[in-house]
């Protein structure tokens, strides 16, 4: 198998929230972060909240994330609107660890500056505790 990933990524273990354009929230935990997206842990009611056009959250579907100083993406289309404030964010993969324990990968979308910049800094913060993952 051949590794694709561009950036590094770190150990980024914090709870954060997350939404649907239907407006589907749940608080899940991150587990990763690269300056090009998040890995996150979720149990199998938010995979199903946050699925899109099927049963469960797959590979292109939109997500909202909510990291602290990060600021919310503009709401310039009617899924933002709806989906209310918080970073946004496509589903790469998704993966079942356990009966009730998922893990997803989410790349963000089309940051702005400000949010490009504070995503960085999360970023140095995760390398400077942790080792990559």
């Amino acid at each position: 198998m051949r590794e694709r990933r561009l950036f590094p990524r770190y150990q980024f273990t914090l709870p954060v929230g997350v939404q649907g354009p239907d407006g589907y929230r749940a608080s899940v935990q991150s587990c990763e972060i690269s300056v090009s997206g998040l890995g996150l842990t979720m149990d199998r009611a938010a995979v199903t909240g946050l699925a899109q056009g099927g049963t469960l959250l797959t590979p292109g579907d939109r997500v909202w994330v909510s990291l602290p100083g990060v600021p919310d993406s503009a709401a310039d289309d009617v899924a933002a609107v709806a989906a209310g404030r918080g970073l946004a964010c496509r589903a790469v993969h998704v993966r079942r660890l356990a009966l009730d324990e998922y893990i997803a990968a989410v790349a963000f979308v089309a940051p702005d500056a400000a949010q490009q910049r504070a995503i960085v800094e999360l970023v140095e913060q995760a390398s400077q505790t942790h080792l990559k993952a």
